[in-house]
């Protein structure tokens, strides 16, 4: 796992860079707990509780409509402080992701590049990008308003022929909800070096989703290993803190600490996996040139030599 150590190493020599990834983490959440007085992780914990006693119901037909009416409640009961903290989330969220990340995958390239790193030669990269990484958000949603469409359509289908065969409720639903997950996390696998390829690169939005597509799929099971063994130690370890205390804030604290640390890990991940592939195409095609020249050297010598008929 050469790609994994390059990552640790760089972030152990840049670790500064985490940092921005905190702000982007935490000041959504402080602002939505400040004005609403709930954590996101609220009303979360409300959808989870839902979600299982929809799965360990016995009578799965019932359990759908008491979630749905139940969820129903508890929008219209929270509907003031619910609505307000997804608009803080999603506005606030929205407007510092414009402002921090194009900014870290640039200073990532350019800590990958060897050339020096320091918060004054970082700071200007943080508005360079911020053009092209709106862009990039503009093209993401319709890339997933597309496949979102896609799913509507796959579970509408399933639950008009669940009410057809009321016996195949349960199972219809599931499997569909099965293929959607699956489809949704191989799409937003394979496109995981999109803007990667922008960034290191400089490509333009179309031409750096095809070649992230193609690195990706070359890379694929690397990279599907790689996500899910930090998906799966981080839900290990919170488990772990989770069996250890109770209180609400530590786990919310552990959960704001690893989820960043975790993300900063795959930004870097993706940096140095995409930076290798094109090494090594850059590194092919220096060979190839030098192939040609040499046979064309080789030929101009063979015809210096020959002597005229």
């Amino acid at each position: 796992m050469i790609f994994v150590r390059k990552a640790f190493d760089f972030i152990g020599k840049h670790a500064a860079l985490i940092i921005p990834m905190f702000i982007l983490s935490l000041v959504p959440q402080a602002l939505a707990f400040w004005i609403t007085g709930s954590f996101p992780s609220d009303v979360l914990t409300r959808l989870q509780t839902m979600v299982t006693d929809y799965f360990s119901s016995p009578n799965v037909g019932t359990a759908a409509d008491a979630i749905i009416g139940a969820l129903s409640k508890m929008i219209t009961d929270n509907f003031p402080n619910f609505g307000t903290m997804i608009g803080i989330l999603l506005i606030s969220t929205l407007v510092l992701r414009i402002f921090i990340v194009p900014g870290v995958y640039a200073s990532i390239t350019r800590g990958l590049s060897d050339e020096p790193l320091s918060v004054r030669s970082a700071a200007p990269l943080f508005v360079r990008d911020m053009k092209k990484y709106v862009i990039y958000l503009v093209c993401l949603a319709l890339y997933w308003f597309f496949w979102a469409f896609c799913a509507a359509m796959i579970f509408l289908f399933a639950f008009t022929f669940s009410f057809i065969l009321q016996s195949a409720f349960a199972v219809l639903i599931t499997l569909a909800v099965i293929f959607i997950i699956a489809c949704v996390i191989y799409l937003n696998l394979v496109i995981v070096l999109w803007y990667p390829a922008m960034s290191l690169e400089e490509l333009g939005v179309e031409a750096a989703l095809r070649k992230g597509i193609k690195v990706a799929r070359r890379f694929m099971p690397l990279i599907l290993l790689t996500y899910a063994v930090s998906y799966g130690l981080y839900l290990l370890i919170m488990f772990g803190f989770a069996s250890i205390t109770s209180s609400t804030t530590g786990l919310e604290i552990a959960s704001v600490i690893l989820s960043v640390l975790m993300t900063f890990f795959l930004m870097v991940f993706q940096m140095i996996l995409y930076k290798t592939y094109v090494d090594i195409e850059k590194t092919a095609y220096a060979k190839m040139i030098a192939e040609e020249e040499a046979e064309k050297a080789a030929k101009a010598e063979k015809e210096k030599n020959t002597p005229p008929e």
